[in-house]
């Protein structure tokens, strides 16, 4: 199915809110109609890809297409479960480029990319340093497909250290907090009650 026309229409919706699509195959006319479709959208909130097939032919696309993410200024949620024979070079390269966008994003509030890929937690504490400036993210969740991230004594630290400076990030669910005497964990709580 062409879901080109979809987004395209995106540009007048002054209804839908909340949009899921499944195997959605990535080609150049949907990446176009998902920049320009969803940049300037006002409506639409809530979005969720489910099972992308990301390859190395239309892994570009892909980044390209979620470019939108700059500059739209409605959405509060993105949702993105890869499929599970994207390679893990790809799936790394895809989470980057998402969460450098997010440094621009003036409105997504939560943002979850589902993969088979376990993430490094030094991955994870270089994603969490590039959103210190981002005000709005609430939520960031990378899960793989079982288990919780284990921080060491001195990772917690290090994690907790880059949150003091960000004042929206309330939740990383996918990080196994080990006590309520977690660094990580009372930052994230303290945010969530209005640290600011």
């Amino acid at each position: 199915v062409d879901c080109s026309p979809i987004f395209l229409a995106m540009v007048n919706n002054k209804g839908l809110k909340t949009l899921t699509l499944d195997s959605a195959s990535m080609e150049e006319s949907l990446c176009t109609a998902m920049q320009n479709g969803l940049g300037t959208n006002a409506t639409l909130e809530h979005l969720s890809f489910l099972q992308v097939d990301m390859w190395d032919d239309t892994a570009d696309l892909w980044h390209r297409a979620f470019s939108f993410l700059r500059t739209n200024h409605a959405l509060k949620s993105l949702k993105i479960t890869l499929d599970p024979r994207v390679s893990e070079s790809l799936v790394t390269a895809f989470r980057n480029d998402i969460v450098a966008m997010l440094q621009e994003s003036e409105s997504l509030e939560s943002i979850s990319v589902h993969s088979y890929h376990w993430i490094k937690t030094e991955e994870y504490i270089a994603l969490v340093t590039v959103l210190q400036h981002n005000t709005t993210l609430k939520a960031l969740a990378f899960f793989f497909r079982e288990g919780l991230q284990q921080l060491t004594d001195a990772e917690d630290k290090q994690m907790a250290a880059l949150l003091k400076k960000n004042y929206a990030l309330e939740s990383v669910p996918n990080i196994a907090l080990k006590n309520c005497g977690s660094d990580v964990g009372a930052i994230l709580r303290r945010t969530g009650a209005g640290r600011r």
